[in-house]
């Protein structure tokens, strides 16, 4: 089974990620965002950015890199359901040995910078603004990357990307599986403002428009897709009350 590799981060506009390890912004929808995407999944961060936390988040696999074995000794003492590896490679072997199908990295910088090489997406929140920040999250060459996703508020705009594979058509078949799945996975939210039952019904829209041409083109058999296949009132029902993960996480 192939692990899917992502990266979620949030940056201002110089690429600012945080000051003395902790959170430059207060943004309730970017963490509900974070937590919505990475519940249920392993999760890997470096020990500058669990301290920053303070204890593992529930209800994830908390994966922790440090060099430091007895400060590893302590965490793991005082949480046994932790996992403390001491290198990049430690976690390749982890996610080969479980195979837990999606693994996100979480920060920070260092551990964002060992992970980008076998990153298959990135989650990214671009923060409005300029912030005093003493740790920034690392440059990326957009020329590498596919968008797949965006969606802008006031104080912050969603931006989800996939790895640029050398072949355009498979990359762009890539894509629309990436959208189909997340749009079959959460159920729509019930506190929705104004402007987002407008975006929402456009993302509906758009959705449905790309699964009947993913039909059209017999990507049905892919197991991703076998849902779409009916068309009885109880799946156009159940379209209804699905629609993108990543593009509206307000659950």
């Amino acid at each position: 089974m192939k692990n899917f590799i992502s990266i979620v981060a949030a940056f201002d506009e110089k690429n600012g990620v945080g000051i003395d390890n902790t959170l430059p912004w207060k943004l309730q929808k970017d963490l509900i965002r974070f937590n919505s995407i990475t519940y249920g999944f392993p999760i890997v961060m470096g020990r500058k950015t669990f301290d920053s936390i303070g204890k593992p988040l529930p209800d994830r696999t908390n994966i922790i890199l440090s060099r430091d074995k007895n400060w590893a000794a302590e965490i793991r003492k005082k949480y046994p359901e932790v996992s403390v590896l001491f290198s990049w490679e430690d976690v390749l072997l982890w996610v080969n040995e479980h195979n837990p199908g999606k693994i996100f990295i979480i920060g920070g910088p260092q551990i964002w910078n060992l992970a980008l090489p076998y990153v298959d997406q990135l989650l990214l929140t671009h923060v409005k603004g300029e912030y005093d920040c003493d740790a920034f999250f690392p440059k990326i060459k957009l020329e590498e990357w596919f968008k797949t996703d965006e969606i802008e508020y006031n104080e912050m705009s969603f931006v989800n990307y996939i790895k640029n594979k050398k072949n355009t058509e498979s990359n762009k078949k890539n894509i629309e599986l990436v959208n189909i799945q997340q749009f079959m996975e959460i159920n729509k939210s019930k506190h929705l403002n104004d402007n987002e039952k407008i975006l929402y019904a456009k993302v509906k829209k758009d959705s449905l428009l790309l699964i009947e041409e993913l039909k059209s083109k017999a990507f049905i058999k892919n197991k991703d897709l076998v849902f779409y296949s009916s068309e009885t009132d109880e799946v156009k029902k159940s379209l209804e009350i699905r629609w993108f993960k990543e593009r509206f996480p307000m659950i």
